[in-house]
């Protein structure tokens, strides 16, 4: 019998919410805006954005609710004002 994971467990939404979240902390130095603008779509915490949240630290909690969805992204605007 082999002992599963945590992750083996997690729903794909949860694994894409977890994804998400990491990408937005590693961005932070880089897109500091947009990657504030993930973080707060996910419920993250101020106190809880730094590296040290990777992993298990700041795991997100299944079933928490989330802020209605932004765009965090401008969208590009073509030259006769649509979008692209």
């Amino acid at each position: 019998h082999q002992e599963s994971r945590p992750v083996d467990r997690m729903k794909p939404q949860d694994i894409l919410a977890e994804t998400v979240r990491h990408l937005a902390l590693m961005t932070q130095p880089f897109m500091p805006d947009a990657s504030s603008r993930l973080l707060d779509q996910l419920g993250v915490d101020a106190g809880q954005r730094g590296f040290d949240q990777m992993g298990d630290a700041g795991a997100l909690v299944a079933g928490h609710p989330l802020p209605k969805p932004e765009g965090v992204f401008p969208r590009h605007q073509v030259d006769d004002g649509t979008a692209a």
